[in-house]
């Protein structure tokens, strides 16, 4: 990553980009059952020195007048001293920027404060589920099942900063009922998530996901197109394929109906309001 040449960003047509993406690390040592990105970048976590960073960020806003920059590091805080280190020189950039990062962001007030004042205005949290028994098996240390409890205290004080959640929720997880769904869209529009991405479960190729079901006889012979993240390509346990796949579509129906709409916008309102 220290070797990695400064990125031609000059060549970008510029009114197709309204947001700047920058990678940071890459690697992931959390391994989730469903996720690719610790097969295709590996375990070790491996990051660009600080300095490369800052300028690529100055080459950007050379080229764009007021850029929104956005970091597409799996999780930017697995390594907590570099991503301190980063935000702090971010300070200085008058830029807004958004990240990926874990919920255990909200036990930090110190970061959190320190990301509102450099400049970050949405995170993108991988929640997953809301199900603690769903969680059980999704990764190899129960980093989520061990913090499920604490979702909405950590969602709350997030947003309290005037940082918008972005949730990221799968259905479809071998612990998964019919109930998921319902349980799925209250938790997201109760909570005034930012904004939410739902998909189905989706068996990459490499993952541990993919070759646990291939053993099970679990996977459907569709095409790879059909690997959108939003149709069903597997037989899940309690349920049908067909009760999944109309599941999803509920969710976001609930999720970004006018009424879900104005109560986000009212709640982010007071927020603002708040924080001046």
């Amino acid at each position: 990553m220290t070797k990695s040449p400064l990125p031609r960003y000059d060549l970008v047509k510029k009114e197709h980009y309204k947001v700047i993406w920058i990678q940071t690390t890459r690697g992931c040592p959390i391994d989730c059952e469903f996720c690719s990105a610790s097969k295709v970048f590996g375990l070790k976590l491996r990051h660009k020195k600080i300095d490369q960073v800052i300028k690529e960020i100055k080459l950007i806003k050379s080229l764009w007048e007021v850029p929104r920059i956005s970091f597409a590091d799996d999780n930017i805080v697995i390594d907590k001293k570099y991503a301190i280190e980063l935000v702090k020189e971010l300070k200085s950039l008058n830029i807004r920027w958004f990240i990926q990062a874990d919920i255990s962001i909200g036990d930090d007030d110190v970061f959190l404060k320190l990301l509102k004042e450099s400049g970050c205005a949405i995170v993108f949290v991988g929640f997953e589920s809301i199900s603690k028994d769903s969680l059980k098996h999704t990764d190899r240390v129960g980093f989520k099942y061990n913090r499920v409890g604490k979702y909405q205290e950590y969602i709350k004080k997030i947003q309290s900063y005037g940082i918008g959640i972005m949730g990221a929720f799968i259905v479809g997880l071998d612990s998964d009922d019919a109930s998921i769904f319902y349980r799925t869209a209250n938790f997201i529009v109760d909570n005034r998530l930012y904004a939410a991405q739902i998909t189905v479960l989706t068996p990459l190729p490499g993952t541990r996901l993919r070759e646990r079901l291939e053993k099970e006889s679990r996977l459907l012979s569709h095409p790879w197109d059909n690997y959108t993240f939003l149709d069903v390509n597997f037989i899940p346990k309690n349920m049908t394929p067909g009760v999944l796949q109309q599941g999803l579509y509920d969710i976001y129906r609930k999720v970004y109906s006018q009424e879900s709409a104005v109560k986000r916008a009212q709640h982010f309102k007071q927020i603002y309001k708040s924080n001046k």
